[in-house]
């Protein structure tokens, strides 16, 4: 969960549970969107994700679905059977400046981008969102931020996920690549 406090600040939090007036976090992160209070280890981290960004990050909003347009990076979840880096310098690469892979033997490192490769043919049969978020991945790119026990998951606001439709998160998610960065 992820708060935008009056001053502008995020408050990060993770393993929340309450109601109301009345909430507790396993985890939390206080921050501006670049310097903060994120919990990790190695590094420098500013939220409450395996990686150390905030979960508000690379999050699908509400306000890109009414401008029908995704203008930034995005972020994806992979379970521990897609994440480990094999053949990376760890098991995280930058911006990560930490990791849960729990050791997978998967060729996907927490940190890496995700890009579709440019020149690549955006399939038919998108709705107007699939069409957007195929334009996010291919010109900003998909950072992966955390893992999870099930199948790939894009990061939305919970609001979002009506607005798309059919095939659109496979279609994107399989034209998706590594792209080097370490």
């Amino acid at each position: 969960m992820t708060v935008l406090l009056t001053d502008g600040r995020l408050l990060d939090m993770y393993g929340v549970s309450g109601s109301g007036t009345n909430w507790t976090a396993t985890y939390y992160g206080i921050s501006d969107g670049v310097n903060g209070s994120g919990f990790g280890s190695g590094g420098h981290a500013i939220g409450t994700t395996a990686i150390g960004s905030p979960q508000a990050a690379g999050t699908i909003l509400t306000r890109d679905v009414a401008a029908g347009v995704i203008s930034h990076a995005l972020c994806i979840a992979f379970s521990d059977a897609a994440l480990g880096g094999v053949g990376t310098a760890g098991p995280q690469v930058a911006p990560a400046v930490n990791s849960d892979d729990n050791n997978g033997t998967g060729p996907l490192p927490e940190g890496g981008l995700l890009l579709i490769p440019a020149g690549t043919p955006k399939p038919a049969g998108l709705s107007r969102m699939g069409s957007a978020l195929w334009d996010a991945a291919s010109t900003y790119g998909v950072y992966i931020t955390d893992q999870l026990g099930g199948p790939p998951m894009f990061y939305g606001d919970g609001s979002v996920s009506s607005a798309f439709s059919g095939n659109d998160f496979s279609a994107v998610g399989k034209a998706l690549r590594l792209a080097q960065t370490w």
